[in-house]
Parts: C-alpha cells; sequence; structure tokens
C-alpha cells in the first residue's frame, strides 16, 4: 500500500515539475522572440511590437479588443460633453466636479487603458498562456463594473447616464441633454454586453489550450522568481 502511495505522489510531483519546466520554457521564448521583434505600435510613436497576425485563429478577438479600446476612448470623450450640455441646461453645481472627474478620466484613459486592458487582451491572445488570460480576466471585470458605475451616470461623480438624465428630467434640463443621457446610459450598457462577450469569448480559448488557474499560479511565480534571480544577480555583479 505504502509502495502504491508512493508511486502516485512521484507521479504527481513529476506533474508539477512538467507544468513548472513547461512554464519556464514559455516565458523564455517569449523573452527571446520579443527581443527580435521590432517596434511598430502605435504608429505615431512604437513603444511595443503589435501584430495580429501573430495571434493566429485568435486574430478575430484580437480586433474585438482593440475595438473595445477605441470605443472607450469614444464613451469618455462623449461622457465628457454630456456632463457639459447638462452643466449649460441645467445649471447645477454638481456637474462642476463632475466635469473635472470625466475630463481628467478622458485624458488619461489612452494611455492607461491600453496598458490595462488592452494589451492585457492581446497578449492572451498572441501567447498560450495561463496567466496572461486571467490577468486579461481582470482587466474585463474591472472594465465591466466600471462601464455599469457610467451607465448609472451620477453626474457628480462624471458619469453622464441614467440618474444624469433623471436629475435634468426633474430639474429644468431640456430635451436634448435628457436624450443625450439617456443615450449615454444606453451606449454604457452597450459597452458592458461586449465586454462580457470578449470575457465568454477568451473562457472559451483558455478551456480549448488546456489553460488551468493552476499553471497561472506557477507561472506568475516563475515570472516573479526569475525576476528576483536576476536582480539578485545584476545586484553581486554591480557590487
Amino acid at each position: 500500500m505504502n509502495y502504491v502511495k508512493g508511486l502516485f505522489s512521484k507521479k504527481n510531483e513529476a506533474h508539477h515539475e512538467d507544468d513548472e519546466s513547461e512554464a519556464n520554457e514559455s516565458e523564455e521564448q517569449e523573452q527571446e522572440q520579443a527581443k527580435k521583434k521590432v517596434k511598430n505600435f502605435p504608429p505615431c510613436y512604437p513603444i511595443v511590437y503589435h501584430s495580429f497576425s501573430a495571434c493566429g485563429k485568435k486574430k478575430y478577438l484580437a480586433f474585438m479588443g482593440l475595438i473595445a479600446y477605441f470605443a472607450y476612448i469614444l464613451l469618455t470623450l462623449c461622457n465628457t460633453a454630456g456632463l457639459i450640455i447638462g452643466l449649460v441646461a441645467s445649471k447645477l453645481s454638481d456637474y462642476i466636479g463632475g466635469i473635472a472627474i470625466a475630463g481628467a478620466i478622458a485624458l488619461f484613459f489612452p494611455v492607461i487603458g491600453f496598458f490595462a486592458q488592452y494589451w492585457l487582451h492581446y497578449g492572451a491572445c498572441s501567447h498560450k498562456n495561463s496567466a496572461r488570460y486571467v490577468l486579461a480576466f481582470i482587466s474585463y471585470i474591472v472594465g465591466i463594473l466600471f462601464s455599469l458605475f457610467m451607465a448609472i451616470g451620477v453626474p457628480s461623480a462624471g458619469g453622464c447616464g441614467l440618474v444624469s438624465a433623471l436629475w435634468l428630467l426633474t430639474k429644468g434640463g431640456d430635451t436634448f441633454s435628457v436624450v443625450f443621457s439617456f443615450v449615454m446610459a444606453a451606449a454604457w450598457a452597450v459597452n458592458v454586453v461586449y465586454q462580457i462577450i470578449i470575457v465568454i469569448l477568451l473562457y472559451r480559448h483558455f478551456n480549448e489550450e488546456g489553460s488551468t488557474l493552476g499553471r497561472a499560479k506557477d507561472q506568475i511565480v516563475a515570472f516573479f522568481a526569475r525576476r528576483s534571480l536576476s536582480n539578485a544577480v545584476s545586484g553581486v555583479v554591480g557590487n
């Protein structure tokens, strides 16, 4: 009996070592490939290498992620415009602080959104890597919650949506400002649905490729272990 248990224990250890080995080899291959690639995106000021062809059969999904990114930029700009329209129409002071918040979101989102959501999404599409999928899922969960918050649309919190439309209805806003706020609420809601569809498609590929949360954890641990070792070696060499 102890002999059988020992065999199972050794088998499990071997599987675990294989997973760690695969994670290490995958990361090393990606790093070597990254060194050979020339930065080409965005075209105006290239800072990363980007290629839809690298995504294989997930090319369509990478393109959907890029659409989501540009949709966010458009929505944040229209959201700010909607709050300005609401302020002009209602003269409510609550809109002033909201405009400042919305303006900051519209200003910084193109950079933050690219790396915090789209680049993680692209990484999941261009690599067969469990950790990259998990990071993409997390980014979309945050994006979905943010879009829901904006669809609710509290003006003082920087949102032009349902609450903004109701404020304008009850406090003397004109027809255009009310309709614009309702349209923005609907647009943010559509964005929520679109992101949920992307998550479902990502999860389908996650399963098809045999990715697991366990592998994702091992890959993340291996990544930080290598990074710590590299920093330690650099420190020793520097001294």
